[in-house]
């Protein structure tokens, strides 16, 4: 046994070297397998086979630079410093003349030396609504088509470029971008980024290289703060008149009065002010607001009155907004002087007061008290005259914060999730108006209920269901607290931060499938586009039809010429931490006798509205000469060359557009049409019970309502109801018009107890088939909770037979329901009385005889009631003989079996005493007894 154990532990090693040898191939293999070096730098590699090489074989390497190392199953490769833009290695293993090799190309990269930005061909102020070029300069960078640059406004992404320049060599290339600035730029900083994505080999995170920030200086025209006056502004001939005609502008507007003599004023103010009307001055007022953009007029009528006055006074000026803490004045003025006996005074609970015969000055240095009026009275002869002046102190928010609720970190595209804005100390509140944007779109405003005057702290909730367009957009709030025309101008704003959203989304493919065979040339190229837009950005995958992976991970597979074994189907998968998408195209090889009709690719279009797009229209030979081959088009541009022309459109907006291909051939025409499909998912989806507000009652008809705003085509447009997640109705449109509309679809519903607390709800999918954007584009509506009222329905069964019960025992009736609203219960007794219980069980701890009878459950809610009725009856108790006749049973059988036992023993063993039987001990004396001997 010993002798076998030594000679297995001996032989398993060699066993195992044998099989490890014979199950390997030939092919070296580099580690690693793809290398991205910066320029300059040191670079290694190891090439590998998976045994010793044998006699007469040759394993080597072929480099251009470096140095090499080498033993029997490997050869490493090292460089001090990389410098050669294009270098590849091929390592080959020559076994019995058969030579295997692996080739390892190195990306040799270089981030940007320097990046420009600038206004093209333009310096200074810009002007509103005008066009302009951003420019972005990226220098000596390599390779230049891994690159991407970003234009920015602020901190907004405005425009993503990616450069089509192959060469591996570095360059300066410039980028630009066209922009029409508006007022709200002025002050703005834009901007440019130049990132080097070298895939999951290179550099991690990739190479930035940002631009200079140049903040833009917009003139704009004038803008009133105040409206005009179209009624007449009349004024006591005597008093003080003054106009006001602010504007903002850039530059700033200067201001000229024309007077109603068609004289010009001498004030270049914005507010013109008479201290004392006179009839003269009765006429049209005209301001004049200008800069170097534009001019805006503002026109009053003023008309002057006599002196025919009440002796009512007047407060100067008649509404007064003051900000918390700041001075405040007001003048009281009655139209002629106190005459003798007569009080004229003015009742105030701050601040000091000056008076004449014919006014009251009121001053405070710093108004602090938040419910403040002032009463101007003028005694005339013991009849009292009087005018009360209110007084809105306000306070602008302290701070306005802002956040995601219960939020943090990247959001994920069609999930809900809710926006705070929160005001802190502001009064009065109810002034205070809350809007909250998504970049500088106004997405809801809100106003505070609260009448309270004094400084208070709000929040305010809005919630929003992020695509991918959302990604990189910022939310805001702004506070405006509007203090009508007498507060300040503008109205005090104060604005949140900015919070930029992260929005997580999967790949959406810019290139539609492809289910009708692509049919190429042999020995012509081939080129295979799965170009998808996700966040994170997604990875590509290539199954071949060898059911091989190819080794490119781009988004463009390219074959350069074309073999009859490369037909068949292929298969991109582009994947990211949401989701995967596929895309396959089926390719077919054929000879060279082609037809002259021209092929679009691809062969059907589906673009979002604004998005870009291009086709290619192709031809399977050169141009002959004479011949014409052209495209037909609305929009856009196109490039040509012998075998095809490439269209491209920035923008695609045209609602119905066609692309005609056509190929004159010795005045015989062949021709392809491109019908393009432009899309725009719907704006909003809104939901509702049709003329219908609070609970619903059980089993009677009500209509869902689903409205789908702004969508086109309408006719590709599927509307699903939900209850819960389960599908209730599909619905299409029979509208084929092709630009956006809005439409309304209905469902009737019969809710039943079921459906309380259900939600309903609706879903908008816009289905483009197999070329538009997978998955088709989907917009929720919100979910609304049903209430249902419902009778009462039993939980227990009726009892149509007695229900029987001993005397003195208890006795539990329940008559449980459920209903909406809850149900209350009331008992009838037999007696015919009603039972002070309240509740859905009856108890009777221990029943008598008078209990028997029938008892009657009433249940109830505002819906319907029900009865339940249950027929009692009273036995006696029975017990207590049973236990007698039982117990007196068993003395019987005991007596008998003692017995039996007795004379048992008398017959076996001799005479037995009664008393000795039943000693505790186990002794007995037995009587002897004459035996018979048998001889």
């Amino acid at each position: 046994m010993g002798i076998m154990l030594f000679n297995f532990i001996i032989f398993l090693p060699v066993f195992y070297v044998v099989t490890s040898g014979e199950n390997c191939t030939y092919t070296p293999v580099f580690t690693p397998s793809t290398l991205v070096v910066k320029f300059g730098d040191p670079a290694s590699a190891t090439c590998s086979i998976c045994q010793p090489v044998r006699k007469g074989n040759i394993f080597g390497l072929e480099n251009p630079v470096g140095k090499t190392s080498q033993n029997k199953t490997s050869i490493s490769w090292t460089v001090d410093r990389l410098t050669e833009w294009e270098t590849s290695l091929i390592c080959y293993y020559n076994e019995n003349v058969k030579v295997h090799s692996s080739t390892l190309y190195i990306t040799l990269y270089k981030t940007p030396k320097n990046v420009y930005f600038s206004f093209l061909r333009h310096t200074g102020p810009m002007f509103a609504g005008r066009l302009y070029t951003l420019e972005c300069g990226i220098q000596e960078v390599a390779p230049v088509e891994n690159l991407t640059v970003t234009f920015y406004r602020g901190q907004t992404v405005l425009n993503r470029q990616k450069s089509s320049n192959t060469k591996k060599t570095p360059v300066t290339e410039t980028f630009t971008l066209d922009i029409n600035p508006s007022k709200d730029d002025d002050g703005v900083q834009y901007w440019c980024e130049a990132e080097l994505q070298l895939g999951a080999e290179g550099p991690q995170p990739p190479p930035v290289v940002v631009s200079e920030k140049l903040t833009a200086t917009v003139y704009y025209e004038p803008q009133l703060q105040v409206s005009s006056h179209p009624d007449p502004i009349t004024v006591t001939r005597g008093y003080p008149l003054h106009l006001n005609c602010s504007a903002v502008g850039n530059p700033n507007p200067s201001y000229a009065w024309m007077l109603p003599s068609d004289s010009l004023s001498s004030t270049k103010s914005n507010i013109l002010t008479i201290e004392s009307v006179a009839w003269e001055d009765e006429g049209q007022y005209v301001c004049y607001a200008s800069n170097d953009v534009n001019n805006v007029t503002v026109t009053f009528n003023v008309e002057v009155k006599g002196e025919n006055c009440t002796y009512t006074p007047v407060f100067t000026p008649s509404t007064l907004v003051v900000k918390f803490g700041d001075p405040a004045s007001a003048t009281c003025s009655i139209c002629q002087p106190v005459c003798k006996d007569d009080v004229f005074g003015l009742e105030k609970p701050v601040g000091e007061i000056s008076k004449n015969k014919t006014s009251i000055s009121w001053t405070v240095d710093s108004l602090t008290e938040w419910e403040t009026s002032l009463i101007c009275y003028y005694n005339e002869n013991g009849k009292v005259h009087s005018s009360t002046l209110y007084i809105t102190l306000y306070k602008p928010p302290k701070n306005v914060y802002f956040s995601f609720l219960r939020h943090t970190g990247p959001m994920f595209a069609g999930r809900l999730y809710t926006l705070e804005c929160g005001i802190q100390e502001v009064a009065p509140v109810e002034n205070l108006t809350v809007t909250f944007y998504r970049g500088q779109t106004v997405l809801n405003r809100q106003k505070s209920n609260n009448t309270k005057k004094t400084p208070v702290t709000e929040t305010f909730s809005l919630d929003i269901n992020p695509s991918k367009d959302d990604d990189g957009v910022q939310y805001w709030c702004e506070a405006e607290l509007e203090l009508g025309a007498e507060g300040p101008q503008p109205p005090p704003v104060v604005v949140s931060e900015k919070l930029t959203a992260t929005v997580y989304y999967e790949p959406q493919l810019q290139v539609s499938s492809h289910p009708d065979p692509i049919t190429v040339t042999r020995g012509y190229p081939l080129h295979l586009n799965c170009s998808a837009v996700g966040n994170p950005n997604p990875s590509y995958t290539w199954m071949l039809p060898s059911d091989s992976l190819s080794s490119t991970k781009s988004n463009i597979l390219t074959i350069e010429s074309v073999a009859w074994e490369d037909k068949g189907q292929y298969v991109c998968y582009a994947s990211n931490d949401v989701n995967n998408v596929t895309v396959t195209f089926n390719v077919e090889v054929k000879g060279e006798n082609c037809t002259y009709t021209p092929v679009f690719t691809p062969s059907t279009l589906v673009v979002k509205f604004g998005d870009p797009a291009s086709a290619t229209c192709s031809i399977c030979q050169p141009v002959c000469k004479d011949d014409v081959f052209g495209l037909e088009k609305p929009v856009g541009n196109i490039s040509q060359n012998k075998t095809s022309i490439s269209w491209t459109v920035d923008r695609l907006t045209e609602w119905e557009t066609l692309l005609i291909c056509y190929y004159n051939k010795n005045g015989e025409v062949h021709s392809s049409t491109l019908s393009i499909t432009l899309y725009k998912p719907p704006k909003n989806v809104y939901f509702s019970f049709l003329r219908h507000t609070g609970p619903m009652f059980a089993g009677r008809l009500y209509t869902l309502e689903c409205g789908i705003q702004e969508v086109a085509p309408v006719e590709n447009l599927t509307v699903t109801f939900y209850r819960g997640q389960t599908v209730l109705n599909r619905q299409k449109s029979s509208n084929t018009k092709k630009t956006p509309v809005t439409e309304t679809f209905t469902l009737d519903i019969n809710p039943s107890k079921d459906d309380d607390g259900v939600q309903y709800w609706c879903e908008a999918e816009l289905e483009l088939g197999a070329e538009g954007p997978q998955p088709p584009p989907v917009v929720v509506s919100e979910k609304l909770t049903a209430t249902v009222y419902y009778e009462p329905q039993l939980q227990v069964s009726s009892h149509p037979d007695p229900i029987t019960v001993t005397r003195g025992y208890p006795l539990h009736l329940n008559c449980s329901a459920v209903g909406n609203p809850n149900p209350s219960y009331t008992w009838m007794l037999p007696s015919d009385s009603l039972s002070s219980t309240n509740s859905s069980i009856l108890t009777i701890e221990s029943v008598a005889w008078e209990d028997e009878g029938q008892y009657v459950c009433y249940v109830s809610n505002n819906v319907n009631n029900v009865t339940v009725t249950f027929n009692v009856e009273v036995k006696d108790n029975y017990t207590y003989i049973i236990v007698i006749v039982v117990l007196t049973v068993a003395v019987l059988i005991v007596v008998c079996f003692m017995s039996g036992w007795i004379l048992y023993k008398r017959k076996r063993m001799g005479q037995y005493k009664l008393k000795d039987v039943f000693r505790l001990s186990s002794i007995h004396v037995p009587v002897p007894t004459v035996e018979k001997v048998c001889g």
